[in-house]
């Protein structure tokens, strides 16, 4: 682990990063309107649900699918035709919310669709940003892209919230499609590096299904995969659950729009400061361990959401929750990038996110009823309890506890071939 930024100079890296960061912006600003929206219009904690999971339940449906899209056409310009369709969406919602808020059926509609573009854009940036960096960069290059993530956390809710406010939901919508025609024009600069071939049995695929199943295959066989994969699935029903009573809890505490954007920067903020450390600090061996000790640290954090209600209090208690997500979604892509072959890792990526997020549209449905008739509370100390239980089961699993000595044992036997 050392200091080292290397990474900076790296120019089509920056661009596909700038991308993100104008992307991640729109999209956090898009997110607390379209909360908002919702909660203010209906008050119902069964709509919102119904409609995040509506943004799921097509992404798990479909992402199989996109894994082999990925695989088999340019993963740019698959990220680029999932930021036009997005786009169109947004120019579509404009024109619906002429006289205020959209009609809900008009975000049933815009939360498909999303889902679907969300199905092929996650495994085509999964095998994208494997070409833009070397392995030796994975950890840092998901550290600056965490970056741009919480920075778009921190400013966006912010600025979301003080446009509602002032000017209404139109304009938010419209910087998100902005947004997206940014993220496009950056993308065409980018110019990634080759791909690495695979064997000519890999090159003779017959079918969509004979693809799936290739990815299938892989992960159920590496029991290490399947293992942080199905944890994730709890963990993620944890995680999705909570950010749907999040808004409820803002507004029990008489917060508003504003307050509620305070809160989700208290994310960004938190997720920055790990996101910088990440970045400018190279870690070579990152352990599915670390990522089981911040799923612990985070099912801790939702169990204090419980004993406040005032607003500083609340807003350091995101602040954790921030920095915990940030380091989950740094070091498990990248244990995930060093052993997943670069030829499979759109079809290998894509089924795993249909075990992490698998549960992700049942939790968001529940989560909201569970709202409507236990309340916010009893839902809070469900997930955090939850969260740490699998953290600790998972921190003491074999598969997990031996991998650091078998990644040392893989690399030792390569460079005695190299020899």
């Amino acid at each position: 682990m050392h200091f080292n930024t290397t990474i900076l100079k790296n120019k089509n890296f920056l661009s596909y990063w700038s991308g993100g960061l104008i992307s991640g912006l729109g999209d956090a600003m898009f997110l607390l309107a379209l909360n908002w929206m919702v909660v203010e219009k209906t008050n119902s904690g069964f709509i919102l649900g119904t409609i995040m999971a509506s943004i799921s339940l097509p992404q798990i449906l479909l992402v199989t699918i996109g894994g082999v899209i990925a695989d088999r056409l340019n993963p740019k310009w698959v990220m680029i035709a999932s930021d036009a369709v997005r786009g169109l969406i947004m120019v579509f919602l404009v024109v619906m919310s002429f006289d205020g808020v959209p009609p809900m059926w008009t975000l049933f509609m815009m939360a498909i669709i999303y889902g679907c573009m969300d199905a092929v854009f996650f495994p085509a940036q999964s095998a994208f940003q494997q070409r833009l960096v070397s392995s030796e960069q994975y950890t840092q290059s998901f550290g600056l892209l965490m970056i741009s993530v919480q920075v778009a956390g921190i400013a966006g809710p912010v600025l979301g919230g003080a446009l509602i406010s002032k000017w209404g939901y139109q304009l938010v919508i419209v910087a998100n499609g902005l947004s997206f025609v940014c993220s496009i024009l950056l993308l065409l600069l980018v110019k990634p590096l080759p791909a690495a071939s695979a064997d000519e049995a890999e090159k003779e695929r017959l079918s969509f299904l004979s693809d799936i199943h290739v990815g299938i295959r892989y992960v159920l066989k590496n029991h290490l995969i399947l293992t942080t994969s199905l944890s994730a699935f709890l963990v993620n029903a944890c995680v999705q659950a909570t950010f749907i009573a999040i808004p409820f809890l803002a507004k029990q505490a008489h917060l508003g729009a504003q307050g509620f954007g305070l809160m989700n920067m208290g994310i960004g903020i938190g997720g920055a400061f790990a996101a910088i450390f990440f970045a400018f600090i190279r870690i070579q061996k990152p352990t599915p361990r670390m990522t089981f000790l911040a799923c612990f640290f985070e099912g801790l954090a939702f169990l204090g959401l419980v004993f406040t209600r005032a607003l500083w209090p609340l807003i350091g208690t995101m602040l954790v929750i921030g920095i915990t997500e940030a380091v989950v979604n740094t070091i498990a892509p990248s244990v995930n990038q060093k052993i997943i072959p670069p030829h499979l890792i759109g079809r290998v990526i894509s089924f795993m996110i249909v075990l992490m997020s698998g549960s992700e549209p049942l939790a968001r449905a529940f989560s909201g009823w569970m709202i409507q008739w236990s309340g916010v509370t009893v839902l809070l100390i469900c997930t955090g309890v939850l969260e740490m239980v699998v953290a600790v089961i998972g921190y003491f699993m074999p598969v997990i506890r031996n991998y650091a000595s078998e990644q040392a044992q893989i690399m030792a036997q390569d460079g005695t071939m190299k020899e």
